[in-house]
């Protein structure tokens, strides 16, 4: 598993950035990254929110879904 910023491989913690229709859902688009990597992203919008995991599952849509877009659901939070 790499980081979906600068591409290192990831250890833990894991993040992941979303806004807060993402952190209700515990289902994020954006792929897994770096904490440091994270908050990064996150400053540059107000409504970025980082959520920290020990793991995730990649979910893939299921038929007939609204929303065919796969997605990271942590497992662990932290």
């Amino acid at each position: 598993r790499i980081c979906g910023a600068c591409a290192e491989s990831l250890g833990r913690p894991i993040a992941f950035v979303g806004d807060a229709d993402e952190v209700a859902r515990n289902a994020f688009h954006a792929p897994p990254l770096h904490e440091e990597c994270a908050r990064g992203l996150a400053a540059g919008s107000p409504d970025w929110r980082v959520v920290l995991t020990a793991g995730f599952e990649f979910v893939r849509p299921v038929a007939g879904a609204a929303d065919r877009r796969p997605t990271f659901e942590p497992n662990s939070l932290l």
